[in-house]
């Protein structure tokens, strides 16, 4: 009986080692990590054309870019940050239908909202895996 729980224990570490190996979190991937990531929810989201998948990577790259420059530089950065959001917003927004703005819109809303309120419970250590956390 003591060999089977040993067992067990060992089986049990190897395998959450071999899970904490391959899971990587999001502040752990590359920029192009980031970039694809992105693009992929924003096509999923919005139902973008190719062409418009086209049209989107680059804003998505020079955001991303101009971002991960920043890291590091704390809230004296925080006025190119904001202008480099508003930037992709706008130029992203241009290449969108009427139909896929509102989508947008709301979707930004709605992770305002959800920011909103984690923040009201910043204290609680609650881990809230936002598929959207990262955009």
């Amino acid at each position: 009986m003591k060999k089977f729980f040993a067992t067990l224990i060992i089986s049990l570490f190897a395998v959450s080692a071999i899970f904490a190996q391959q899971h990587r979190g999001k502040k752990d991937r590359t920029p192009q990590e980031r970039i694809d990531a992105q693009v992929k929810k924003l096509t999923k989201k919005l139902d973008l054309t190719e062409d418009q998948v086209a049209k989107t990577r680059p804003l998505v790259e020079k955001r991303v870019n101009t971002i991960e420059s920043l890291k590091g530089k704390g809230k004296e950065a925080r006025p190119q940050r904001k202008a480099a959001l508003e930037e992709f917003d706008k130029d992203f927004t241009a290449i969108l239908t009427p139909e896929q703005v509102k989508k947008y819109e709301a979707w930004k809303a709605d992770k305002k909202a959800k920011a909103k309120s984690r923040k009201g419970k910043k204290g609680s250590h609650q881990n809230d895996d936002d598929e959207d956390s990262d955009f």
